[in-house]
Parts: structure tokens; sequence; C-alpha cells
């Protein structure tokens, strides 16, 4: 199974906010951040403006919240992080996914022009069940799968913040010696005459004329520019 990583800061403020509208006995939820160029690290948690609309079986972040939630992930966006996904509160002992949420899953995974998170979405369940012997946290990795929407249970393992951007720093590193091995063989393979780049830089293998690997690996990178939300709800 495999096991995100969560810095303290980010699980103290998804715990506080859900106390909060606990005793209200109403849902609420807010947006997970990580570093852009990591997709098991959740360093921090914005949780929704007073604007969001919150109900006893029902949680959006709507107009207004949205643009508060944008505002805020704008000032990560300029320090090297993104957003990951979407936390929110479940009535007792409701530890899965609704099916109103894996709509809105589905909906945030097909939205390229907004979200841009490569098919790979975090979302976290907060709940209370019977013996609690951890977190109140429930992690799921969603993603697209031919057209149906896939969940993934995942591990939580909890780390100061500081720790984790060293963890992700060393990731980053690693792989940028690998893509310099990547762009060697390419080189080498472009010697014997059987690639070409155009002038755009965009790997074609010359004997299909199709664009190659690399360039399908270049097209997804190119969609990871900094993500914009959208009103969501989720239930």
């Amino acid at each position: 199974m495999e096991t995100l990583l969560y810095g303290v800061e980010a699980l103290t403020e998804i715990i506080e906010e859900s106390c909060k509208s606990f005793a209200k006995g109403v849902e609420t939820g807010g947006i997970l951040i990580g570093p852009k160029d990591s997709s098991g690290i959740i360093t921090d948690s914005v949780s929704s403006s007073a604007h969001a609309e919150r109900h006893p079986y029902a949680y959006s972040f709507n107009e207004a919240d949205t643009r508060a939630l944008n505002l805020s992930l704008r000032s990560y966006q300029s320090r090297g992080f993104d957003f990951k996904g979407v936390w929110h509160l479940h009535p007792r002992h409701f530890t899965q996914l609704s099916a109103g949420d894996l709509e809105t899953c589905a909906g945030i995974l097909k939205d390229e022009k907004h979200y841009k998170i490569n098919n790979r979405l975090v979302m976290n369940i907060v709940t209370l069940t019977e013996n609690m012997n951890g977190l109140p946290v429930f992690a799921y990795v969603v993603s697209l799968e031919n057209d149906e929407v896939a969940v993934k249970d995942v591990r939580i393992k909890v780390m100061p913040r500081t720790l984790l951007e060293d963890v992700s720093e060393n990731l980053l590193q690693k792989r940028i010696k690998h893509s310099k091995r990547c762009v060697g063989k390419v080189e080498e393979v472009g010697k014997v005459g059987t690639a070409w780049v155009d002038q755009r830089g965009t790997i074609h293998d010359q004997l299909t004329g199709k664009k190659s690997w690399l360039a399908k690996a270049q097209h997804i990178f190119k969609r990871n520019k900094p993500a914009r939300l959208e009103p969501k709800r989720f239930c």
C-alpha cells in the first residue's frame, strides 16, 4: 500500500477546522498543498473560508470561497507548491468517499484546463469511528482508468514540515539526474538517424513520423502548470 507523507501542520489545520464544524453539526473542508514536483507529499492544508456552503450532509466551495482559496493557492504556487487534493468532513462512521464525492472527483480529474494534477487526486475524509486507534483522517488516491473512477486506499505518515521539504528536495535532485540520463540516450539515438528534433524541441521518430515517448512526456509536463480551482460540491 502506498504511503503519503503529511506535514504535522497540515493535519493540525485539518483536525482543528473539522472539530469546529463537527461541534456545529455541519461538514467542512479545504484543499491539500504539496511540492509541485512531488506526488506523495502533503505539506499544507488550506481550509475553506467563511463563504463556503456548510450543511449537515454536504460541503461546497462556491464562487466566493473559490476566489479565497485560489488567492491562498497562488501564494503557495509562487514558492514551488501546488494543489494536490481535497479534504472534507463526513458524519460519524462514514469513512469512504460517497457517490457524490466520486462524481465530483471525476469532474476534477477530467478538467485539465483548471486542475493540472496529471490524473492523480488525493482525497481525505475526516470522521469519527468507534475504537479510534489513530488519526480520524482516511486517505485515498483517485484517478481515471478507462474513463472510470478508480480509488486506492493509502497510508498516512506524519512528519514535521521542515523534514518534508528536505525529502522533496532530494526527490527533485534524483529526477533531475534521471532526466539528464534520458536526454543522453535520446541524443545517442539521434546520432544514428532514428529520431529528429523540430524547431520546438519535439522529438519525432524518423521511421514512423510519430512523436516519441519523450515527446509524450513533454506534453504531460507542459500540462503540469499551476492549478486554478473551480466551485465544487462534496457530500
